[in-house]
């Protein structure tokens, strides 16, 4: 059986901040022009915001999945998250301007995962002890 608790506002905030930084990355490769989304009204279209909103609440469940192991998450992160842009493409609804961007986007999604895997941990790793 799944174990269910509210989680704390302080992870809470912890995640909003990820989903801000990731629109925030978005938002700035889309000015840019290393990335180009089809019908926006807005500088990042909502349905890219909804999908950062509803990523980030599984980042706990990943930490505690990659554990210590944070070359794995930077190696996952160089791989999958260019990969979700690129099945955008597939969709029509987003486009990479060519391999130079996707590998930027490998590199944000290397750190970004990583480093937020890391600080996660350490933030499940106190709140377990208090």
């Amino acid at each position: 059986m799944w174990k269910s608790q509210s989680p704390s506002l302080k992870l809470i905030l912890k995640l909003l901040v990820c989903a801000v930084v990731g629109i925030a990355f978005d938002a700035t490769a889309i000015k840019l022009g290393q990335v180009t989304v089809t019908s926006v009204t807005a500088l990042v279209p909502i349905w890219l915001i909804s999908m950062w909103f509803l990523f980030v609440p599984i980042l706990p469940h990943l930490a505690q999945i990659f554990g210590s192991k944070l070359w794995v998450t930077a190696l996952v992160g160089f791989i999958a998250g260019p990969l979700t842009y690129k099945s955008g493409e597939a969709f029509e609804v987003l486009f990479i301007k060519d391999t130079a961007a996707l590998v930027q986007y490998g590199v944000f999604w290397s750190l970004f995962f990583t480093i937020a895997v890391y600080f996660l941990r350490a933030a499940q790793a106190i709140e377990q002890k208090s």
